[in-house]
């Protein structure tokens, strides 16, 4: 039994050692090259041995041979040294013919890249190209790093390449047929042409969107693609073989450089497009702290080493990264720019983390992620541009909002303008019928005005209304209403209508509500009738109680407060204009003086407020005999004065008969039970109006009134040059 475990166990170790021997050769076997070969990716048929001192001979690395490791377990990509990197590639031509053969490195700015082929133990170098030398020097003027090789008929060929690199490290190696390598040149070349293209594309299309809004965030915009679009030249290697070959020193710094740049406006365009400073000041303040770390950044490729710039350049795309993340959690897409913004962001973001997590060795540096921020790329612009295609169409529209609302705005400040000088409430109303026809191009509009008894049209403009009973709820009276493809119609209205407009108005003696309706389709559109119904409301209000006010107060000026009759001011503007209209006609004018009897004794007697009532007592006698022979007026005190136009003597002693006789007849009643009886004393003075002037009418009836005074009061006494006497 022991026998048989040991047995077991030595073939168990044997196996191991075999698959270990087995794999390790696999790993460092030759790589075959048949007839049929098109493309073959190398990278993980090589190995590798890295020279951290970089101080090996290139013979002496012969010598290492046993030291290389697979290229695959090595996995070297990523790194940042100063180290040289030592790749071995033994090819075996299967083929009975002499194979020409390209060997391509996809990494195009990489410092330098020496093919060496071994001959009988020794290193023979056949070319030296990279970023560190002109352009120009190289045998093939391709983008990428490309070497010629030719293996003979049958046999095999083992070549080094040392390479030394300022950047990321990366050796990707396929071996082409010429031929097919010419045709997926012009594949790729093609691709990078549409992709390239459609970038300066959008370069051109948002400089013009710039210099015809004059808006900076575009501005930014414009900075961020040229930065991003150079990067990916850089990337692809075109920029070192058509922009600055001839500057190796600028080759080795510009991917820094350009990252950072890049990094710098796209932090510009998403503070200014996302307004971040509404949205969280704090993150604004962040905004600017972090722009200013980018903005020192952007010297660090000019005055460091390409390695350590190329650092400084990947801490700056990692802190712009987490920033949009933070933006995207804090912001949110709230607004229709954000939403744009995070959708065109999201893959670009998703693409330059697959390149950084690349670049930090958390995932392999393949193909797919070194073009991923391209294809996020393409997805960003054309979102973008979706988005300020929608932004421009937003602004046209808010341009063409913006001159309608001033139109609208005109309109109604100028009639505001004409509505503050009337005078009288119906023309007031009127005013704003034709306004709000004016300003609305409806075809009816109508004024209800609540009463007691119910609503009913004030004034209206238009066709005929057809209803039987007005139906006005109190959420018309809440607040203005805008209402289209109306199928209940409101109001009870029996017309037909498409579209209404209704606005509450409520002062202090009226309350009603505008209507204004099309009975056929309109072209008013909601933010039109919003600025309407706002502005009509608001400013027909204010002039409605202004308006009233001032006809309180033109009240409270014409009349006297205690009895409501014409004060003494009023009293003679009206009667001067009159005065000169009768003397014209030559007609004969007479003129009253009352004065109310012992009035002293009624305030001494009974008080002041009993005095005032009797002043009231007495002036609604006399209204209600002479308001329609003529003017009355408040004289002073307890005197009244009253001009009776076209009236003869005898005409105004048969009313001021009246008078005395009424007085006599009624008896004031008192609060405190009882009546207080009192009479009237009146002068009258009459003559033709072109004969005499008012002034003396008034010494005239002044001199009567004084006479019935004297001959025992409770009389009317009629002035007469010659004779006086008492009727």
């Amino acid at each position: 039994m022991k026998v048989f475990f040991q047995s077991r166990l030595l073939f168990l170790l044997l196996f191991i050692a075999v698959w270990t021997a087995s794999a390790h050769l696999v790993s460092a076997a030759e790589i075959k090259i048949g007839n049929s070969l098109n493309e073959l990716n190398a990278t993980n048929k090589t190995s590798i041995y890295i020279d951290y001192s970089d101080k090996i001979a290139p013979n002496s690395i012969v010598d290492k041979q046993d030291e290389f490791r697979p290229f695959s377990e090595a996995n070297p990509s990523g790194n940042i040294s100063s180290a040289s990197y030592w790749i071995k590639l033994p090819l075996t031509n299967m083929s009975s013919s002499e194979k020409e053969l390209l060997l391509e490195i996809k990494k195009p700015h990489l410092s330098s890249v020496t093919l060496y082929r071994e001959v009988a133990g020794k290193l023979i170098e056949e070319d030296t190209i990279g970023y560190s030398l002109p352009f120009n020097d190289r045998k093939i003027k391709h983008k990428n790093l490309l070497f010629p090789i030719t293996l003979e008929k049958d046999g095999e060929q083992v070549y080094f390449l040392k390479i030394k690199t300022d950047t990321f490290f990366q050796a990707p190696i396929v071996l082409w047929d010429p031929i097919s390598f010419s045709t997926d040149n012009y594949f790729t070349q093609t691709a990078n042409g549409i992709y390239f293209g459609v970038m300066i594309a959008m370069i051109i299309y948002n400089t013009f969107l710039f210099f015809s809004l004059k808006e900076k965030t575009y501005l930014y915009y414009i900075f961020f693609v040229i930065g991003f679009t150079v990067m990916q030249l850089i990337w692809d290697g075109y920029a070192y073989q058509f922009l600055w070959g001839d500057s190796p020193w600028w080759a080795l710094r510009s991917n820094s450089f350009f990252i950072i740049f890049t990094s710098l406006f796209a932090l510009q365009f998403t503070k200014h497009f996302l307004q971040v400073k509404t949205a969280a000041l704090w993150l604004y303040k962040l905004t600017n702290w972090i722009l200013a770390v980018f903005c020192l950044s952007l010297l660090a490729p000019l005055m460091f080493a390409p390695s350590l710039s190329t650092m400084i350049s990947t801490v700056v795309a990692t802190i712009f990264v987490f920033y949009i993340i933070a933006v995207a959690i804090i912001v949110r897409a709230h607004s229709r720019e954000a939403k744009y913004y995070f959708a065109a962001w999201g893959l670009l973001v998703l693409g330059v983390v697959l390149n950084l997590l690349a670049a930090y060795k958390i995932l392999p540096l393949n193909h797919f992620t070194l073009i991923s921020p391209k294809i996020g790329a393409l997805v960003e612009v054309f979102i973008l541009s979706l988005g300020l295609a929608d932004k421009i169409k937003r602004i046209s529209l808010e341009k063409e909002q913006e001159t309608k609302k001033y139109y609208i705005q005109s309109m109604l400040h100028n009639s505001y303008k004409n509505m503050e000088a009337m005078e009288e409430t119906p023309a007031l109303i009127e005013s704003g019928l034709t306004v709000l026809q004016d300003v609305t191009k409806y075809e009816n509009a109508l004024f209800l005005e609540r009463e007691e008894e119910g609503w009913s049209v004030y004034a209206h403009k238009g066709n005929a209304i057809q209803t039987d009973k007005w139906n006005v709820s109190e959420e018309f009276m809440d607040n203005p209403q805008f209402m289209t493809n109306i199928r209940n119609n409101p109001f009870g209205i029996q017309n037909d209508i498409h579209s209404l407009i209704s606005i509450p108005i409520k002062a202090a003696k009226k309350e009603g509500l505008f209507v204004v309706f099309n009975e056929q389709e309109g072209e008013l559109q909601t933010f039109e009738a919003n600025i309407i119904t706002e502005s009509f409301a608001d400013h027909f209000q204010h002039i409605l109680t202004k308006l009233e006010n001032y006809q309180n107060l033109k009240v409270s000026a014409m009349f006297d407060h205690l009895t409501n009759l014409y004060n003494r001011k009023y009293f003679f503007e009206q009667i001067t204009d009159l005065y000169q209209i009768t003397a014209s006609l030559n007609d004969s004018s007479s003129l009253f003086l009352i004065d109310i009897d012992h009035f002293k004794n009624v305030n001494d007697t009974y008080g002041h407020m009993t005095g005032d009532k009797a002043i009231i007592f007495v002036a609604n006698i006399i209204h209600n005999i002479c308001h329609n022979s003529g003017i009355i007026g408040r004289y002073g005190g307890e005197e009244f004065i009253v001009f009776l136009p076209n009236t003869s003597h005898n005409q105004a002693k048969t009313i001021a008969e009246q008078l005395v006789l009424a007085m006599q007849d009624q008896a004031m009643e008192l609060e405190f039970g009882g009546s207080l009886p009192l009479t009237i004393s009146i002068g009258i003075s009459s003559g033709e109006t072109s004969k005499t002037s008012l002034h003396q009418l008034i010494l005239n009836a002044d001199a009567a009134l004084y006479q019935a005074k004297a001959q025992g009061r409770n009389q009317a006494v009629v002035f007469m040059k010659e004779a006086k006497k008492p009727v």
